[in-house]
């Protein structure tokens, strides 16, 4: 496949260009409204003082909810800003910049994160996305994570394979990497916004990284596990964090061919559930050493 719409040749070959197009037109939304020496605009916070939320958040999930009820009235959207609603399509957003056909007989979800990274783009750290992932009957089958900074989008179809576009729409299909073992692998993880979550998942942190060859902390996880398909990253753990943050990304790495454990999109995040996607080459092994950490599964708030 040398360009990103050669992948529209099956149903979630579609799904995933629309998915395509959508976080491309909502990560230039977000370019306009970016600065290298930080936001200067308004700028809230949710469950704790470091869970941030910006105008920007809210109008690119705006954007996105606009243009898949142009192009799917009937799904359902799961988006960290808003309801399971599609929302008000009359938003006085401009018409779709693409045209894209899908199958309108088939019911979807769709699962939005509108800026994943917010603390990053807040502060001017060149780190930060804008995912999208299609589920059907229970699956995720399409996604797009647009990684905002670099002007490229990574996009999968399930049962197809996993590519990364340049802004030219040009495509590589991606391939996890092949760590000869977990002493050699650079391993991502992140951290929670409650401070007793951060607390355990340090402890961890701790205990890995004399076994591991180096830890990574991006603070995006749809980039994380992006990277981890892009053979960047060997693996990317992390506890506690909602279905918008992993959906997208999850079936990105699973197409290309990552071993990917995940919670269901509607988990709670406070369950502290462990989001896993990793090389199958060291996947074994990693998950042994989260075991001895205590960290194989759930990471509750009470430990």
């Amino acid at each position: 496949m040398e360009r990103v719409v050669d992948i529209a040749g099956s149903i979630n070959g579609q799904f995933a260009l629309l998915a395509y197009h959508v976080v491309g037109e909502a990560a230039e939304l977000i370019r306009r409204r970016a600065c290298v020496t930080g936001f200067a605009g308004q700028v809230q916070t949710k469950s704790t003082a470091t869970d941030l939320v910006t105008e920007v958040d809210r109008a690119s999930e705006s954007l996105i909810r606009a243009r898949l009820h142009h192009f799917r009235p009937r799904d359902t959207v799961l988006g960290e800003e808003g309801s399971d609603s599609m929302g008000d399509p009359k938003q006085g957003q401009r018409p779709p910049a693409c045209s894209v056909e899908t199958d309108e007989t088939v019911a979807c979800r769709w699962i939005v994160d509108p800026l994943d990274g917010t603390a990053n783009f807040v502060h001017g750290i060149p780190a930060y996305a804008v995912s999208l992932a299609c589920e059907r009957d229970g699956r995720i089958v399409a996604s797009a994570v647009a990684d905002v900074v670099q002007h490229r989008t990574y996009v999968a179809a399930r049962g197809i394979g996993a590519f990364l576009a340049d802004a030219e729409g040009r495509t590589v299909r991606l391939e996890v990497s092949r760590p000869a073992e977990l002493g050699q692998s650079i391993v991502a993880t992140g951290f929670s916004c409650i401070q007793q979550r951060r607390a355990a998942q340090s402890r961890v942190a701790a205990e890995l990284l004399p076994q591991v060859a180096d830890l990574r902390r991006f603070g995006a996880a749809a980039l994380d596990g992006c990277l981890v398909a892009a053979g960047v990253f060997d693996a990317y753990f992390e506890h506690g964090i909602s279905g918008w943050d992993f959906a997208g990304a999850s079936l990105i790495a699973e197409e290309a061919g990552a071993v990917v454990r995940v919670p269901s999109p509607d988990a709670s995040s406070v369950e502290g559930e462990l989001a896993f996607m990793s090389a199958p080459s060291i996947a074994d092994d990693l998950t042994a050493l989260l075991a001895s950490c205590g960290a194989a599964g759930c990471l509750p708030l009470t430990q």
